[in-house]
């Protein structure tokens, strides 16, 4: 018969491991976003890559929220799983 539950210290590596995808993700994102405005670029190729950029920014941002879901779904279950086994 299948396992079923959790092992709260592999759980609690799972949440430490969204909490810093989401943080690297924004951070490079930030770095590019810096970048790209600070970038001494004109004409038509500097037009189409911050288009470009601004469609990977938003896709990039709904990753970001994806992963903040995800994390406080499994922080919860985590924190239920706790609240279960000091009963």
């Amino acid at each position: 018969m299948p396992l079923e539950g959790m092992d709260p210290t592999s759980v609690q590596s799972l949440v430490g491991a969204l909490a810093t995808a989401q943080q690297e993700i924004s951070t490079q994102m930030n770095n590019v976003n810096g970048a790209a405005s600070n970038a001494t670029w004109v004409g038509p190729d500097a037009t189409h890559f911050h288009g470009e950029w601004s469609s990977a920014h938003g896709q990039l941002t709904q990753i970001i929220s994806a992963l903040q879901a995800l994390h406080q779904y499994a922080q919860g279950k985590l924190s239920q799983q706790e609240t279960a086994s000091q009963a």
